[in-house]
């Protein structure tokens, strides 16, 4: 299983564009739209349909008890400190089953706490990677 948050795909693009040029917003979206992850706190896995560049974990929004911040929110609810605050929000696809539930609002991911899931192009052109994957399964 891939150990790689989302926000290490993050980093790895503003690395890149910065030594070859170009824009890392439209390489991350490039590598991260479409691609599944898996949220650790839950244990649920999301499509992810787009990056909110506009918002951070340091965003608010609304619950019951009235506005907090995502970052407030995760280390309240599931004592998960989130460290990076500059980052932007992943903006889950709806699934069949929100719509049945009731949701009418995509979830918003903090990459920080997002695995990804799946193999990337560089592994599907490793050669002895696959080999070795497709003896294991």
């Amino acid at each position: 299983m891939r150990q790689e948050t989302c926000l290490d795909v993050l980093r790895d693009k503003i690395a890149e564009a910065q030594r070859q040029g170009g824009n890392y917003q439209e390489q991350f979206e490039k590598e991260i739209v479409g691609t599944v992850v898996l949220t650790g706190y839950n244990n649920r896995t999301y499509s992810v349909a787009g990056v909110n560049w506009n918002m951070s974990p340091l965003s608010t929004f609304d619950t019951r008890d009235g506005k907090v911040s995502f970052k407030d929110y995760y280390q309240t609810r599931y004592h998960l400190p989130v460290r990076e605050g500059r980052q932007p929000l992943l903006i889950s696809r709806l699934s069949a089953r929100d719509t049945r539930g009731g949701r009418d609002q995509p979830a918003l991911l903090v990459p920080e706490l997002c695995r990804t899931t799946g193999l990337t192009d560089s592994m599907r052109s490793n050669f002895t990677m696959m080999k070795a994957l497709g003896e294991y399964t």
